[in-house]
């Protein structure tokens, strides 16, 4: 890549908030809460300055201030600990390699970039999602533990990819130089997902012709850690938000508690209350007011008529029915709440010494009312250690023993039972040292020694075993150079790894053979095996009581939940492990099914074995979890499983935990379709439900759905049978992670899925990624209908995602990290202490909470509603019963103490209750304590006792009078507020559970203190005189101060009563009603959620809200690359859409340098004259002067590359400054400035290329503000009839301005991006032919065959020519199938292609079995220093001992060696490429004659034959030469040869530095791009080409966006498109691009025209109603009669549209209606002001219509541009007005600014029209080059990097050689030779078009022909294939009779042609020069038909003479020649000479 900005940087962050955001974000987040809104609105009401408020303006604001605060320092303290932890993580230190320094450097992990190599060491940390390249570890593998990932900490196995391995094989610095391999290569992956076992993607390098598939196994994911491999060497593919780890991560969320969110639901009926107070004294207010003002002044200074200013007085009067402190009460209550759950000792973990840690106060109330928790397995159920549990050795079970807690940490994982240690020693139980041999051999552990001995394994059940078994002695020590080391009592016994088959799901068992080195054994090797008892029981060699034995023993284990596993071992003899040996490694070494053959070597040997014991593993559950998981149960809460962890293991810890019996029936959901999981999730409730005395004939969905009878007579008794069905349902739910992909991806399998999980005592989820865990959290927790509460708890990074997601997140406090921690609401240590956390502090807190909220809103009502009843004695006026600072009192001071005391403290049951009974805690579950009954009842006792209240006062208060006249009112206010405070705090009393002293004490003081602030108030007259004398006269009146007294304690009895009846009717009711008291006995209390279910038991099917009805298609649009949003337009895919922001910027950077200069010059002349002429304040002119130097302050800076890199962020951001200070500008004067308001839109959206979603809602608000602004003005001096016109017309035109700007705006840049799309993806398609084609032919030639050179001949000196040859190649194609066939070749082509870049040296072709090698050849050659200091031959001959090491050990299926044979010469060769149909690059001369015969004329398998001159040139090298010698054409007698091999004698080696070493990996960081080398064409062609090559096929890469808009003036040149006019020279294609213009805008031109029609009706409406009542005499009539007439024509021009567009009169028909519009503006000019600004934006919109809609092209646009301006010009002249120059100057800019836009929109239309066409052309072209290449069908394969193997049948085949061209081309020069060549080939070639045959190869002059042509699929005819043959060989020899007149030959040239038709193989094979080839006996037959042939003469076999025969039996006479035998396929067949019996098919004569 060339700028990394296209992806996300490696920085993560999990805070809610930075610096820049916390303010906003965290106001926002609290202004959630629907009170703090509230009393925001009151804040606000209250300081206006219309005298709404009747109290103090400060009442509201101050508490309001203070709850604010102090929630923002709460959530900043917490998010800054998520901010030190992400500090620490991103600047964790990685090293990567630098390119320039040739040396890896260290960065920091938030500065790695994809694209960086890095290189991770042991028991690193992976910073970011990785490709692996290389690792020092053998067989290419490291090992990772992904625990961070899936909470998993065995080892995993990963691979490097073979392709990169290879490159970087062995770290040999020749290798490292070659890392320009990578050069140009392209990774491609998937879109970033959340699947964690799942990955896909391909890696294509430049020289390999196919992609190499990238998948799990190969890449290592962020948060993985590197284990037991030195070093790995990888490529970063996703960083930072993109890997999966940061995907499975979410952001927090912000959560808020349950009861909180209902509190804001039941605050709507108490604004309802509120309003309904208000609008009725409002109204009562007004109508008394009108009637008597008089008397409604004495109360309020207020205009009674003003009904709005009533309203909201009564409204802030009433606005304390929602408790003010009630927020702040609660925060309060929850932070000693955490406090006290953090000083548990209960929570305390002694061992770690951790408490409980509270992350999230404002949840405390949800621990009580959790219904649904969702638990991790690893580390949280689970300690995570493997341990051996019990064994059964020879009959004898031996036990692991329970140690005291004391010890558990010291020896929680040894197994030292005394009875096995006895046995072992003494010798009693024999068996015992052959199973622990067993154990401690037979595994992958790693064993490491640092201090102690360590083990290290991928999997934890191994590692148990190894570790008991060094617990007794049997130590493994080491697995080094495949000897495997154990030490037995000291003495160290080593044996030898043979072989090793790893477990696999599908054989699960694993082996290994060993053989052992100590010489006492008396075996020779032994087969050890452990696995599976289903598998291995079949295995073992065992009587019948012996296996009964085995069954029972294993019967025993798994009921105690153990993991079983059989040891079983078996002793090799001699004879057996030599067969074992060899059999092996031939599998091993095998071409092809490799895994297979491995397979089939194991199944073999793995029998017979003898079973030497039984191992039971317990993965350790945490302590108490099994009794904690059965409270949960008991209290009714269900407890559901997320693991990462296998499904067997997952149910066995399920059995375990206790979250199910062995009784319980299992549900496995194991499906791989949504059609699947639907049918079994719904056969599955069918069944159950049936199965339980359900009716035949009604199925669960039935029974739920359409039972009548059940909702009619709904009753207990049919709730306990419903209730006893589902209770008796006992089923576990247990779904993998796959099928769980399934399940939440259809909204009907989720609803099933839901139902069944319901009905489940649990569901068990293994398998699954965290985002699934997430998913799942969610799925319950917002789609059930009864909305339950969630609780997740984890202890890894795995479990955030599900932590964040449910209502309550739980860390544990592990082993793991504090990852879980630190994103967890809660922490605990330990699973067990959930149970207190939840049932004591969780039911505690729920109970308080719910308290204080009743109390809160009841002590509100108690307060306000006395206000309500004295309206009625004021008046209605508003007057506040209550003195403000009382009011502001009540809440804060005199009730809010008691009920936080409460709150914090109260307890209604001791802790040993609450834990002794879980049932206790269903009552949170069910929400009794605080619902919407409780909520009316408390509201209701308000009402009552406020009532009571008020009355007695006033009864009590004789000094008011009926009417309320007495100014007294204050006295009876007081008296009742000290009233409702007393009653306040005796309900407390009630409300209090455990009375203490300090709680009375604190409760009293409080009533006491208010009237102390009474008495204090009425003495000092502070804070204000209101309440003076007020103490004395309440206490001094008898009925008053008895009242005080009295009416509390009537209202306690009240409120006693309440609390005893409740009592009572609950009792009753207990069954009816969910919550039951613990001595209920019909049913088990642990099943209340059947009790919510009954309710939907009617439609159980509504027990699902399905939130979401196309989650299916969700992101379905969203998989693609280039898929965009529908209304911001941005790509999805990141890195697209920084390609495209870089891509845009560039390309609209010349057009926004005009624009602002434009803009700069219109604005300063505007200025200039503005000042001039309407100078009104020094402000306005700052202003101005400040404008013109923004715009000059943008042009300079346009010209930075800042400028280009943020262009997006710097236009918007003008944009947004530009609109303000105008707008700012506009308030402050009162022009109108209507025109530059209309001039905006069109910059905003049109000229300036920002996304139109960015700035619209700005927009919106501007012009709504303007309009509001300007109407607002205008009301001053305008008639209602004007202001009204002024104001539709106004609107009308501005908002269609807009509206048409912002269309525009749109599609231009979906235009733009769809442009954009369209370049990539035509990059994409030429590219992959380009690639294709450099896969086909060598570099230097490449370029030149694309330009359409046919005939390319240069001599080449002293070149070296290897052939290699496949021994036995007939036999091989016999015995393999099509596909293992090419499966093997290319293999082996493979390993030679590498092997060739290794050397240095050039690969030129593989004809069937034969690889050409070329060293030395020119223009060809990358070598580096070393490969340069070698001759080529030394590199030749290095490379043909190298392939035979190679091949040394390779072994067919058959067993037999895959041998080669080499041959090598030096010499002189022509190199060229000749042929015109399909061009060959070949090598020719008799350098290349010799080598070939160098290698056809060995006959000992694995030899290399060197000729002398390549001798003369290696002798004096270190190898061992042979003499010999061969005889060949050319040469009479014999010449010499030498046989070439290494040497015996160890040579001395130098260490070589390895791929890790320091300075060892020259790898080019492959973040910057290699830009491929320019090559001289002016050297290229020896023969002139006359066409001239097209410059998009300059290079294999030079097409790309930037190669495609450098075209431009490539296009000018050519004069394609007139710049002035801006239409293309060729008329034909000028008319082919309007009418695609037309095509593609057609939907949106009649949107326009449609919108212009609405426009000019509602203008012309108005212009009538003008004209109406303002007679203009001399325009009336023809300003009317025009009118009509232009919008007739409009609405017939656009309901004829679509009819029209395509006609050549349209744009005639557009330009007339263009001059109609504005000829009629023009006419409608008023001269009154500012109604002349309506006709001057009419023409404006005309103006944005005629360049926009309907598609007018510029040319015709500029015309009537220009007449526009001179009608414009010359009318106002006549009627000159004021503001003609400056609205001229915007009408100018405006018709310039649409012009531009529209000149540029089009010409860019027309560039990407052209380059589109261009390069179709290109790509036309390469594909039909590349068609002639190889069968169409392949060459579609190829370009979706897929290599295919095809079989074909009945294929006649033609090999025809040039008799005497060998020798005539010893009398011509070389380039005469390839001259020759080359012209015969090309007539060939022409041939094969002609007759429809497909031509194979060239090989030297023998030319190879397939009898199928131009042929994708379908049916054939093999007898019209058969027939073209003949006719293409009947051609071809007379072609060459021709060629013999034609260029005078001596010695005259013969065709000998052979035809044989058979079946074959085709397929593509190779890295590098790849070649579509076919093999197969009948390939060999053909050749041996040719060879047997005579010159000028047809041989064909039989099988070609039958379908001659069928086709035309008297065309031909078949004279047969000689029988052809085939001995590898064991056939004879005949052949025949073609004699014609026709004249027109004779070919003998001249």
């Amino acid at each position: 890549m060339s700028d990394n900005s296209l992806f996300p940087s490696n920085h993560i962050s999990s805070t809610k908030y930075n610096i820049l955001n916390i303010l906003p974000k965290n106001i926002i987040e609290q202004f959630k809460r629907l009170a703090n809104i509230w009393f925001l609105i009151v804040s606000i009401l209250q300081v206006l300055p219309f005298n709404l408020s009747p109290t103090s303006s400060w009442a509201t604001i101050v508490p309001l201030c203070f709850v604010l605060i102090t929630t923002l320092a709460k959530d900043a303290y917490q998010d800054l600990k998520r901010y030190k932890n992400d500090k620490e993580i991103n600047n964790r230190p990685a090293r990567i390699w630098n390119d320039k320094n040739e040396d890896f450097q260290q960065i920091k992990w938030k500065e790695i970039s994809v694209g960086n190599i890095l290189v991770l060491e042991e028991d690193e940390q992976v910073p970011a999602d990785v490709v692996i390249f290389a690792t020092t570890y053998p067989d290419k593998a490291c090992f990772v533990e992904t625990s961070n990932l899936d909470g998993e900490t065995n080892l995993k196995v990963r691979h490097a990819l073979d392709a990169t391995a290879d490159i970087f094989d062995g770290g040999v610095p020749g290798s490292m130089k070659m890392i320009h391999l990578l050069d140009e290569g392209v990774v491609k992956t998937e879109n970033p997902n959340t699947h964690l076992s799942s990955f896909i993607g391909s890696l294509k390098l430049k020289s390999h012709p196919k992609n190499i598939s990238i998948d799990n196994s190969n890449v290592i994911l962020r948060g993985s850690m590197i284990k037991n491999t030195k070093a790995v060497l990888a490529f970063v593919v996703y960083t930072g938000s993109e890997t999966k780890y940061a995907l499975n991560q979410k952001k927090p969320s912000f959560k808020h508690s349950c009861l909180e969110q209902r509190v804001n639901k039941y605050l709507y009926v108490v604004f309802g209350f509120m309003l309904a107070m208000a609008v009725i004294c409002t109204t009562i207010s007004v109508v008394r007011a009108y009637k008597n003002p008089t008397e409604y002044k004495i109360y309020s200074d207020q205009d009674p008529q003003n009904e709005f200013v009533s309203f909201f007085t009564f409204v802030i009067l009433f606005n304390n029915l929602v408790p003010i402190s009630l927020y702040v009460s609660m925060d309060i209550v929850r932070l000693f709440q955490s406090k006290f759950i953090q000083w548990d000792l209960n929570l305390y973990s002694s061992k770690t010494g951790t408490p409980a840690q509270v992350s999230s106060i404002e949840l405390n109330e949800n621990l009580g009312q959790i219904e649904f928790i969702f638990s991790d397995k690893t580390g949280t159920l689970t300690e995570n250690q493997m341990k051996l549990k019990k064994c059964w050795i020879n009959g004898k079970t031996y036990s692991k023993p329970e140690y005291a807690e004391s010890e558990i940490n010291k020896e929680n994982r040894k197994f030292c039972d005394p009875a096995i240690i006895s046995d072992l020693n003494s010798g009693s139980n024999p068996v015992i040292p052959d199973f622990l041999e067993v154990i401690s051999l037979c595994h992958t552990v790693i064993a490491h020694k640092d201090e102690t001995l360590k083990f290290q394994a991928s999997s934890p059940d191994e590692e148990a075993l190894v570790l008991a078994a060094h617990c007794l002695g049997y130590s493994f020590i080491s697995n080094f150079a495949g000897v495997c080391t154990l030490e037995i009592k000291g003495i160290m016994h080593n044996y030898r790894i043979i072989g090793l088959h790893q477990f696999t799901s599908e054989r699960k068992r694993m082996s290994i053979v060993l053989e052992t080195l100590d010489s006492q054994r008396n075996a020779f090797g032994i087969l050890l095996c452990k696995g599976a008892d289903n598998v291995l029981l079949n295995r073992v060699n065992g009587n019948v009581e012996e296996i009964e034995e085995f069954n029972c023993v294993l019967n025993y284990f798994a009921s105690e939940g153990l993991r079983v596993l059989i040891i079983a071992r078996k002793e090799l003899t001699k004879d057996q492990l030599t067969d074992y040996k060899k059999k092996y490694e031939k599998a091993k070494n095998a071409m092809s099914d490799r895994d297979k053959r491995l397979e089939e070597v194991a199944e073999e040997f793995e029998t017979n074995l003898q079973v030497v014991g039984i191992t039971g593993i317990e993965d350790k559950i945490q302590e108490e979890v099994p009794e904690t998981i059965t409270k949960f149960l008991a209290a009714g809460i269900k407890v559901w499983m997320l693991t990462g962890d296998k499904q067997e293991t997952a149910i066995n810890i399920g059995y375990r935990c206790k979250l199910m019996n062995f009784e319980t029936k299992l549900i496995k959901l194991n499906i791989n379709s949504v059609e699947s999981a639907k049918a079994i999730l719904k056969t599955t409730l069918n069944q159950y439900l049936k199965s339980n005395n359900i009716s035949e004939n009604n199925d669960v969905i039935n029974l739920f759905k359409s039972d009548s009878q059940r909702a009619n007579n709904s009753n207990d008794k049919k709730e306990k049978e419903f209730i006893s069905l589902l209770n008796d349902l006992n089923i576990a739910l247990i779904v993998d992670g796959q099928s769980l992909l399934y399940v939440l991806s259809d909204i009907e399998a989720m609803k099933y899925f839901l139902m069944l999980g319901c009905c489940s005592i649990t569901v068990i989820c293994c398998r699954v990624s965290p985002s699934q865990k997430a998913k799942v959290v969610k799925l319950v927790k917002e789609h059930l209908a009864f909305k339950p509460i969630t609780l997740s708890i984890g202890d890894g990074a795995n479990d955030v995602p599900m932590i964040q997601k449910a209502h309550v997140g739980v860390g544990i406090i592990g082993q793991e990290g504090l990852q879980a921690v630190n994103n967890s609401d809660y922490a605990i240590s330990k699973f067990k202490y959930l149970y207190p956390l939840l049932f004591t502090h969780g039911r505690w807190n729920y109970s308080r909470i719910s308290r204080l909220i009743l109390y809160s809103f009841y002590k509100n009502f108690l307060l306000v509603l006395p206000m309500f009843y004295f309206a009625f004695l004021s008046m209605f006026s508003g007057t506040a019963l209550y003195d403000s600072w009382l009011l502001m009192s009540y809440n804060i001071f005199f009730t809010a103490v008691p009920i936080i005391i409460l709150a914090i403290t109260d307890k209604d049951l001791p802790r040993e209750t609450v834990l002794s009974i879980p049932i206790l805690y269903s009552s949170g579950i069910h929400s009794k304590l605080f619902n919407a009954k409780t909520m009316m009842q408390w509201i209701f006792l308000a009402v009552v006792e406020s009532l009571l209240i008020f009355t007695i006062v006033v009864v009590g208060n004789t000094g008011i009078e009926q009417g309320g006249y007495n100014e007294s009112f204050i006295l009876t206010g007081t008296s009742t507020f000290l009233i409702v405070v007393l009653t306040a705090t005796v309900t407390v009393f009630l409300l209090m559970k455990e009375w203490t002293l300090g709680f009375i004490l604190i409760t009293v003081s409080c009533p006491i203190f208010a009237i102390a602030y009474i008495a204090l108030y009425d003495y000092t007259e502070i804070p204000t005189e209101a309440l003076s004398g007020n103490f004395i006269n309440i206490f001094s009146r008898a009925q008053l101060s008895s009242a005080i007294w009295l009416v509390p304690f009537t209202n306690f009895a009240i409120s006693f009563t309440k609390v005893f009846l409740l009592k009572v009717l609950l009792k009753k009711s207990s069954d009816k009603y969910k919550i039951a008291p613990a001595t209920h006995d019909n049913f088990p209390e642990s099943n209340k959620i059947f009790y919510k279910i009954y309710n939907y038991a009617n439609n159980f099917s509504s027990i699902f809200i399905n939130k979401n009805k196309k989650l299916s298609e969700k992101n379905s649009n969203q998989n693609s690359d280039f898929s965009m949003g529908a209304f911001s337009l941005k790509f999805h895919n990141t890195a697209t859409e920084k390609l495209y922001m870089a891509y845009s910027g560039e390309k609209s950077l010349k057009f926004s340098k005009v624009m602002l200069i434009i803009i700069f010059v219109s604005n300063l002349i505007w200025t200039i004259y503005d000042l001039a002429s309407n100078y009104n304040s020094p402000f306005i002119f700052a202003l101005r002067i400040l404008s013109v130097c923004f715009t000059l302050f943008m042009v300079i800076f346009i010209y930075t590359p800042f400028f280009l890199r943020h262009y997006d962020i710097i236009i918007t951001l003008a944009i947004i400054l530009s609109l303000l200070i105008k707008a700012i500008v506009e308030f402050i004067s009162t022009n109108d400035d209507s025109i530059s308001t209309a001039v905006s839109p069109v910059l905003v959206f049109v000229v300036f290329s920002v996304s139109t979603y960015k700035i619209i809602f700005i927009w919106a608000g501007f012009l709504l503000v303007y309009l509001i602004r300007t109407i607002v003005i205008y009301s001053t001096f305008l008639s209602d009839l004007d202001l009204t016109i002024i104001t539709i017309d106004y609107t009308t035109l501005l908002l269609s301005i807009s509206i048409i700007s912002a269309y525009v705006g749109y599609t231009i840049e979906f235009s733009k991006r769809k442009s954009f799309v369209l370049l990539k993806k035509l990059e994409s398609e030429y590219q992959k032919g380009q690639k294709i084609l450099g896969n086909l032919l060598p570099n230097l030639v490449k370029d030149r065959v694309s330009h359409g050179i046919r005939y390319i001949a240069e001599q080449q000196f002293d070149v070296s020519v290897l052939f290699c040859d496949i021994c036995d190649f007939d036999k091989i194609c016999s015995e393999h199938s099509p596909q293992e066939l090419i499966d093997l070749l290319d293999k082996f082509f493979s390993i030679l292609d590498n092997l060739c870049i290794k050397h240095g040296v050039t690969k030129i072709e593989t004809v069937n079995k034969t690889y050409m090698v070329c060293g030395g050849l020119k223009s060809s050659e990358v070598l580096n220093e070393e490969q340069q200091s070698k001759s080529p031959a030394v590199r030749v001959v290095e490379l043909a001992l190298d392939i035979l090491k190679k091949m040394g050990p390779v072994y067919l299926k058959n067993n037999r060696k895959f041998s080669v044979k080499i041959g090598i010469n030096t010499g002189d060769a022509i190199a060229g490429v000749v042929g015109s149909h399909k061009p060959q690059f070949s090598l020719v001369g008799d350098t290349i004659n010799i080598a070939s015969r160098m290698c056809s004329t060995i006959t000992k398998p694995d030899t290399i034959r060197i000729s002398e001159s390549t001798y003369d040139q290696v002798r004096y090298e270190e190898w061992s030469f042979e003499l010999d010698s061969i005889t060949y054409k050319g040469i009479e007698g014999y010449t010499d040869t030498y046989f070439v091999s290494k040497k015996q004698s160890k040579i001395r080696i130098p260490r070589r530095m390895t791929i890790f070493d320091k300075k060892g990996f020259p790898i080019k960081n492959s973040s910057s791009q290699i830009t491929p080398a320019e090559i001289d064409f002016s050297t290229v062609p020896l023969i002139p080409d006359k066409r001239r090559p097209s410059k998009l096929l300059r290079s294999a890469t030079s097409f790309s966006i930037e190669k495609l808009n450098s075209e431009k003036s490539d296009l000018e040149d050519k004069k394609r498109i007139s710049l002035a006019s801006n239409t293309f020279k060729d008329k034909t294609k000028q008319r082919e691009f309007v009418l695609h213009v037309l095509k593609t805008n057609f939907h949106n031109y009649r949107k326009g025209l449609v919108l212009t029609c609405a426009t000019y009706l509602i203008n012309s409406c108005t212009t009538f109603a003008y004209i109406s009542f303002h007679p203009i005499a001399r325009f009336q009539t023809l300003q009317i009669c025009f009118r009509v007439c232009v919008l007739t024509g409009l609405i017939l021009f656009t309901f004829f549209f679509q009819k029209i567009y395509k006609k050549p009169y349209y744009f005639l028909i557009r330009t007339s209606m263009c001059a109609l519009c504005l000829f009629s503006s023009i006419i409608n000019m008023y001269k009154v002001y500012p109604m002349s600004n309506c006709a001057i934006l009419e023409l404006m919109y005309n103006n944005i219509i005629m360049n926009h809609i309907g598609g007018m092209f510029s040319k015709r646009v500029l015309i009537m541009s220009v007449v526009s301006i001179v009608v414009w010009t010359l009318f106002n002249l006549y009627n000159y007005n004021s503001q003609f120059v400056e609205n001229t100057i915007f009408l100018i800019s405006f018709i310039i600014f649409n012009l531009s836009a529209s000149y540029m929109k089009e010409y860019h239309a027309k560039n990407i029209f052209e380059l589109q066409h261009q390069a179709q052309n290109e790509i036309s072209n390469t594909e039909k080059l590349l068609k002639q290449m190889m069968p169409k069908p392949v060459y579609r394969n190829l370009e979706k990097g897929i290599t295919t193997t095809d079989q074909y049948y009945d294929v006649s085949i033609i090999y025809a050689d040039i008799c005497g061209f060998t020798a005539m081309s010893k009398q011509k020069t070389p380039m005469q030779v390839v001259g020759m060549l080359s012209k015969l080939f090309t007539q060939f070639d022409e041939l094969c078009v002609k007759h429809d045959v497909y031509k194979v190869h060239t090989i030297g002059d023998c030319y190879v022909i397939l009898s199928f042509g131009d042929w994708e699929g379908g049916s054939r005819d093999p007898v019209k294939e058969c027939v073209n043959m003949v006719n293409m060989a009947i051609d071809m020899i007379k072609t060459i009779k021709k060629f013999n007149l034609t260029e005078n030959i001596e010695n005259k040239l013969e065709m000998r042609v052979g035809i044989h038709t058979g079946n074959v193989i085709a397929g593509i094979t190779g890295l590098n020069i790849v070649r579509y080839d076919i093999y197969g006996p009948d390939v060999e037959i053909a050749n041996k038909m040719e060879s047997r042939g005579a010159p000028g003469k047809i041989n064909i076999s039989e099988d070609t003479r039958n379908l001659l025969t069928k086709a035309d039996p008297m065309r031909f006479e078949y004279i047969h020649n000689t029988s052809i035998e085939h001995s590898p396929t064991k056939r004879t067949l005949n052949s025949y000479f073609l004699q014609a019996l026709n004249r027109q098919d004779t070919w003998s004569e001249d």
